[in-house]
């Protein structure tokens, strides 16, 4: 099979008219004499694979430009006595630099071409999706500084395994030994990229031997925003990226959204292709969902993208599942969620300052607990909450304070150290605490660990932390209730809930909503057969309207006008940040409670012009300054 294979060289009359430059292992480099141009030649060969899928990538890959641009596609097939090998392989432009070889060569990034980095690459990166790349150093190229882009089908693995020579940054959830979303890990380090280009300063140091160090972190962040000569809105959009907490961080759609609406610096003609980004963004496929499912195994992920768009009969859908289930149950693979939230009730009012030195007793006085957990305990990075209102920020071990942490006192003192068996060893510093965010960039303690996922019930019992999560396997449907939901989907009296989790530890199961059809109209989160956490919901009968006016947003919703919303749930109604989108292609991201728009907010209309302000049960106050 090998010498009849090794042959066998797709796409070789194309080669024929280059000269061979040079072997670079994974690829080779030509050059087109009469073109003055070089390009690669990549191959991949498989004995399972067909590769119809990444022949299909490669089309979409056409329309994005910061996706080095694919000449020529060839697919094949060798059929033996015994074996089939599937090959695929393309011809590409070849980049004239990655980024060491240009900063090595022009020792200097300017600040208008930093800024292309980043929007050339989020851009990539959102539209390679589930092929996205951890971004480091010798992985992003460009031709002359001012335009740059990532290769497709490249396989980069994580730089946690790089000891060495640390060509890119790892995200603090590598660290650990749970699953975690790769799209987000990658954001981070492209941050960490972009925190050490725009500094001119390496941030090797800012890494233990197991982890991030959070203070030197937040202190470089705070540096990054003093930065005068970047635009505010660019800088605090790194810094989100750089949000220690996976599920508080935004994904490539949701920067791509920020950077299209803030004020980055973007020439008019940049700003215009955002705006056609953005618009191209909105219509592909929603694949954030599981970000805000708990219990999901990962390889459910791409159900869940069809789930979402099916319009299959609810039959064939469940027998997909349940083969999903199936192999799951076979694998033996125990699903549990890493963070948590939970509340104690019988604590004492502690009416003085906590003595931050030793914290043998203080569960006595602990109110609230959110951050990851392991065996029901406390473990790793986590904020404790006292009955006087103080709380630590830091790491846990098997339930107790150990290691590096942040007291924040009555008089409003950071207190940051080291604590060995819940006592403190070394005291770093001691320093007045300021937000290093305002508004809706703000990151505040109480709300470190997450909040998309862990808004929903506050009197959880404290047995329900004891019980051991069970594998997933049951697959419950019930009907709708209808008075146990808001007015808007009342109109479904045949819409049926299916779950396919069991309870998580905030007492809540992932699940959707079919119509008569069998047309998925929510997924997402339920607590009590109520909306709770984060979901999608679709209005499958939305009215046609042609402008939705800022000024009062409920005149569009009392119309039904509403196509879709994205985002929080509590108690069956929409609370917390989330999207609204409506017919006439505007939409509205911002704060809700209790089903209104109400809150800090930003309106993109039907003619892409940016509204800021603040919304009162959905009438509009003020421009935010």
């Amino acid at each position: 099979m090998g010498n009849s294979n090794d042959k066998i060289v797709l796409l070789s009359g194309r080669l024929k008219q280059m000269k061979l430059l040079a072997e670079r292992g994974d690829y080779t480099i030509y050059e087109h004499i009469e073109e003055d141009k070089q390009y690669e030649h990549w191959v991949w060969k498989s004995e399972s694979d067909t590769y119809e899928d990444a022949e299909l990538m490669a089309q979409d890959y056409h329309q994005c430009q910061s996706i080095t641009k694919i000449y020529y596609q060839s697919r094949g097939c060798i059929v033996e006595t015994f074996t089939k090998q599937y090959i695929f392989a393309i011809i590409m432009e070849h980049p004239s630099y990655n980024l060491m070889d240009y900063i090595n060569r022009q020792k200097i990034l300017y600040k208008n071409q930093i800024i292309n980095m980043v929007v050339n690459i989020i851009e990539a990166q959102r539209t390679l999706r589930d092929s996205c790349q951890y971004l480091g150093f010798s992985n992003i190229y460009t031709k002359d500084g001012n335009y740059w882009m990532l290769k497709p089908f490249q396989q980069i693995k994580s730089f946690i395994n790089n000891h060495k020579y640390l060509e890119g940054y790892p995200a603090p959830e590598e660290f650990m030994n749970i699953k975690f979303d790769i799209e987000r890990a990658t954001v981070f380090s492209f941050g960490m990229l972009m925190l050490h280009i725009i500094l001119n300063k390496s941030n090797q140091d800012l890494y233990k031997i197991c982890g991030i160090d959070e203070i030197a972190l937040n202190l470089r962040i705070q540096e990054l925003l003093q930065k005068n000569n970047y635009e505010k809105d660019f800088l605090r959009i790194i810094a989100q990226m750089l949000i220690i907490d996976p599920n508080q961080r935004p994904d490539y759609p949701q920067l791509i959204i920020l950077l299209a609406i803030r004020n980055i610096g973007l020439s008019n003609q940049q700003q215009s292709h955002m705006s056609q980004v953005l618009n191209q963004s909105s219509k592909s496929k929603i694949s954030r969902i599981l970000n805000g499912l708990v219990s999901v195994p990962l390889e459910q992920e791409n159900y869940i993208i069809k789930l979402l768009n099916s319009k299959q009969q609810i039959k064939q859908i469940d027998e997909e599942l349940e083969e999903s289930i199936n192999f799951q149950n076979k694998e033996k693979q125990e699903v549990i969620n890493p963070y948590s939230v939970i509340q104690y009730k019988n604590y004492e009012i502690l009416n003085e300052a906590y003595d931050y030195n030793d914290f043998t007793n203080v569960m006595n006085y602990a109110t609230k607990y959110e951050g990851y957990i392991q065996n029901s305990k406390k473990h790793g990075q986590g904020t404790l909450y006292l009955s006087n209102n103080e709380y630590y920020q830091g790491n846990f071990v098997n339930d107790q304070i150990e290691g590096n942490g942040q007291f924040y006192t009555l008089n409003k003192n950071i207190v940051r150290g080291v604590w060995r068996d819940q006592k403190i060893q070394e005291k770093q510093l001691v320093s007045k605490f300021k937000s290093l965010f305002q508004q809706n960039q703000q990151i505040s303690v109480k709300s470190h660990m997450i909040k998309q996922i862990h808004s929903g019930k506050n009197d959880i019992p404290q047995e329900i932390y004891d019980i051991k999560v069970p594998q997933i396997g049951d697959v419950s449907t019930l009907s709708h209730p209808q008075n146990q939901f808001n007015n808007q989907n009342k109109s479904y009296a045949s819409d049926q809930i299916t779950y396919h989790s069991t309870l998580d530890i905030n007492y809540r199961r992932q699940g959707y909503i079919t119509n008569e059809s069998g047309k998925v109209i929510y997924a997402g989160l339920f607590s009590d057969d109520q909306y709770d956490g984060y979901g999608i919901l679709k209005n499958l009968d939305y009215e046609k309207i042609d402008f939705v006016d800022h000024i009062d947003l409920n005149v569009a919703i009392n119309l039904k006008a509403w196509v879709q919303y994205d985002g929080e749930f509590k108690m069956g109604k929409k609370n917390g940040n989330g999207t609204l989108y409506f017919s006439d292609k505007s939409m509205f991201q911002g704060q809700f409670q209790d089903d209104k728009i109400y809150g800090m907010g930003q309106f993109i209309n039907s003619k892409k012009e940016l509204i800021n302000g603040r919304w009162i049960n959905g009438l509009y106050q003020q421009e935010n300054q």
